[in-house]
């Protein structure tokens, strides 16, 4: 078994990514409801940017999901729970994007 396989991430490790995950998934959330509650009418290249950023509103909350199930993770595990967040974090940039200049 390799060593990744084997070590537990820290509980600092988890909390930090707790913390993050949800200062990003509000963020990303704000704006979502900004956007998809202006008083203008929707059009339908708004769904582009819409989901893109429901895409990253999933993605976010399934890595929170991961950060707190199972209760003891492995770094392989915590890794991949990283680049679930860092993928959310992209797509809500991207869909912020679309959205400005949409």
């Amino acid at each position: 078994m390799s060593d990744q396989n084997s070590k537990l991430a820290t509980d600092d490790a988890k909390n930090g990514l707790v913390t993050a995950n949800g200062v990003i998934l509000a963020f990303v959330l704000g704006f979502f409801v900004n956007y998809t509650s202006a008083d203008q009418a929707w059009r339908g290249i708004d769904f582009i940017p819409i989901g893109t950023l429901c895409a990253s509103l999933a993605l976010l909350s399934y890595s929170l999901y991961r950060t707190f199930i199972p209760y003891t993770q492995t770094i392989a595990h915590f890794e991949n729970t990283v680049r679930l967040m860092m993928l959310g974090i992209a797509l809500s940039i991207l869909g912020s994007v679309f959205g400005i200049i949409l």
